[in-house]
């Protein structure tokens, strides 16, 4: 009698655990795809920004364009080719740096770094890239523009915590048949932090919405069969991480 009572008792435990195990899994697969669904608008968001900013900055050459052509050809009028060559030396002066210094020709890199470069004029961070991509990548464009999104809050959270002058968040991002491989760079300052199994601790107060932002990352490399490695050395954090095609 006994016997069948702890048999009917040890039954029904384990359908709990296997129902509490089903309900925990189930909850974070909606997590993640409510995660996904927020990281799909925010990149509508940058997509929108991107058009309107390019939009403003052609209406803004228009019309600064006519201007300049007015004074060159005052310039030409007068044969004053000294004051010509100065003037063209302005406007090419005008050209370098900026945000084109730092397009890929990718929507959804050019659409984050774009979000992203205002941040970094305002806490004086410099901003280095080098890019080797095409126009389209064989890849999600919500799983790039979380990857890339995350891992340029950490840099920037990291880099503005230096003195000024040596704050610097760099970017590269190379295309090979069949992978990609992403790298991002920043100074920082203090002490690299992991845990046993050699994963990054953070040193934000908001420490929970930091972790979400890092395991998204892991996810999603994961499923491209990826690798992701960090190497801080000589003051430069660098995060790498390399993704397959799938």
């Amino acid at each position: 009698m006994w016997q069948a009572i702890c048999v009917i008792c040890i039954i029904i435990v384990i359908g709990m655990l296997f129902f509490c195990f089903r309900q925990s899994k189930e909850i974070k697969v909606y997590k993640w795809q409510k995660l996904k669904y927020e990281k799909q608008v925010d990149f509508f968001h940058l997509q929108a920004k991107e058009r309107e900013a390019a939009f403003k900055e052609m209406h803004q050459f228009r019309h600064n364009f006519k201007n300049h052509l007015i004074c060159l050809k005052e310039y030409v009028e007068q044969d004053n080719k000294e004051k010509i060559r100065e003037y063209v030396d302005t406007l090419l002066l005008d050209f370098k740096g900026g945000y084109y210094d730092h397009r890929s020709g990718n929507l959804v890199v050019d659409a984050v770094i774009g979000y992203k470069l205002g941040e970094m004029k305002n806490k004086e961070i410099t901003f280095e890239t080098q890019f080797s991509i095409p126009e389209e990548l064989p890849f999600e464009e919500t799983d790039l523009c979380v990857i890339l999104g995350n891992t340029l809050d950490n840099a920037i959270e990291a880099a503005k915590k230096m003195p000024a002058g040596q704050r610097m968040v760099g970017l590269k991002i190379e295309y090979h048949p069949g992978s990609l491989f992403i790298v991002v760079r920043n100074t920082y300052t203090g002490e690299i932090r992991t845990d046993r199994r050699g994963k990054l601790l953070t040193t934000k107060e908001q420490k929970q919405e930091h972790g979400i932002g890092v395991r998204s990352v892991e996810h999603i490399v994961r499923g491209y069969q990826g690798i992701i490695t960090i190497e801080p050395e000589n003051g430069i954090f660098e995060f790498r991480i390399l993704l397959y095609e799938q």
